[in-house]
């Protein structure tokens, strides 16, 4: 399924009635959310970062000039955003517990596997809403950086139904303009079922929706707050949707006629217990308190 449009923004559809079967998990839940009228997965995971990613020594030396490509070259590249797949990205299934930089892209930039020999795919300036595309850190290497990807890295379906949550890539780091420390974030611990809104210092303790067992949210991993919009066809009111870089694992998509997979943090009627695909289901003052966070800011799901 395609967007309908490239500016239409996701939403959340979490009936129940939609829900297909899949194997249960110990730990907790998964949500769904639709982009541009057509359905994708919702995911949240917490968890925490505790050490840096260290260098490859077969690639750290690697000149940055080697993969230099034109434009052109770039364009030409399969687009990573929150409904692509590509093998090429690196799997990410860390957490992260340290404040992150945050910038954005001086223009579309290539993005590249662990070795860092050959681009994957192109990284857009601008996201789906025409919005800075925000570029969360996690390690520096010279004239290289590894950030986190709003991609999928392979399908449940061709992964035993355990695919990654989260996509990490090197970029170029010149590519990278207008960075700073962002040390907001959103921890969520499935069990106790509990959303911890961190900002400037200060937290904030929010009741959760979860994901039902047939659809159980990623946990043990970090993504980031990837764009926000409000689309009140979805049973959210006026309240805007927050799209994170999560994806169900489980799931290509928990519902007919979805896509992505992509998990949103949102306000909705129902929303205690395990009652999502996924997504994490807010009250009004929770989705308040996420959305004055900047995007970029780490989302961690625990179990």
């Amino acid at each position: 399924m395609s967007m309908s449009t490239a500016t239409s923004p996701p939403e959340p559809n979490d009936d129940a009635n939609t829900r297909r079967g899949r194997r249960k998990r110990d730990t907790i839940i998964a949500g769904t959310a639709i982009i541009a009228g057509t359905a994708i997965v919702c995911v949240a995971s917490v968890g925490f970062f505790t050490s840096p990613l260290a260098p490859n020594p077969a690639v750290a030396s690697t000149p940055a000039s080697k993969q230099s490509i034109d434009l052109a070259e770039t364009m030409a590249l399969p687009l990573a955003d929150y409904k692509a797949v590509i093998p090429g990205l690196i799997p990410f299934d860390e957490t992260v517990d340290a404040a992150v930089q945050v910038g954005t892209l001086t223009t579309t930039a290539a993005l590249y596997g662990e070795q860092r020999d050959k681009p994957v795919a192109r990284l857009n300036k601008t996201d789906f809403l025409g919005k800075p595309t925000p570029i969360v850190v996690l390690q520096r290497d010279d004239a290289w950086s590894k950030i986190l990807t709003p991609s999928r890295v392979s399908l449940p379906s061709a992964s035993d139904g355990d695919a990654p949550a989260q996509s990490a890539a090197w970029i170029r780091s010149e590519n990278i303009v207008d960075l700073h420390t962002v040390a907001d974030r959103v921890d969520v611990v499935l069990h106790s079922r509990t959303l911890t809104v961190t900002a400037g210092g200060k937290m904030q303790h929010f009741e959760v929706g979860i994901g039902m067992p047939e659809t159980p949210t990623p946990s043990a991993v970090s993504g980031y707050l990837e764009a926000r919009y409000v689309d009140q066809r979805q049973g959210t009111g006026e309240h805007p949707i927050q799209l994170t870089s999560l994806h169900l694992q489980t799931e290509d998509t928990p519902v007919a006629g979805g896509v992505g997979g992509v998990i949103a943090m949102h306000y909705y009627d129902v929303r205690s217990g395990a009652v999502s695909h996924g997504c994490l289901r807010l009250s009004a003052e929770a989705v308040a308190a996420v959305n004055a966070l900047p995007t970029g800011s780490i989302v961690t799901v625990a179990p």
